[in-house]
């Protein structure tokens, strides 16, 4: 089993949290009209906004710090920090209100495959995803 697997599961993990949260967030106005509970039902805006929020922080703060601690400064780190962009860019757009909160988890999700993708090359070029 490679040495970051369990590193990996953790940060996709989460992952899938924030976009789920921001998925549930851009339907909460259908889903309360329609009695649904869901997770974004049951916090409220502001709660699932300041969860995913949390949620990606400690996302971005995993991959930036694993790909600074195994390779030190890298021209990945800026495909990493667009990628922290885009999904700070899709939080933002909760603010605008309206058909923008739609693309809240669409913006967080193309975020968080461009970080993804960042660091998984990260992980591999320094051997971490080698058995």
């Amino acid at each position: 089993m490679p040495e970051a697997f369990f590193g990996v599961v953790a940060v996709a993990i989460m992952a899938g949290t924030v976009l789920a949260l921001a998925n549930a967030y851009g339907d909460l106005g259908k889903d309360r009209l329609s009695g649904t509970t869901t997770v974004a039902t049951l916090l409220g805006s502001r709660r699932t906004l300041l969860a995913d929020a949390v949620l990606l922080v400690a996302v971005q703060f995993a991959v930036l710090a694993t790909t600074v601690v195994s390779t030190g400064a890298t021209p990945l780190l800026v495909v990493e920090g667009i990628g922290c962009g885009l999904g700070w860019l899709g939080l933002g757009l909760a603010a605008a209100g309206g058909r923008a909160r739609l693309l809240v988890w669409e913006i967080q999700a193309v975020g968080v495959v461009v970080l993804g993708a960042g660091w998984l090359a990260v992980l591999n070029s320094a051997g971490m995803l080698r058995s």
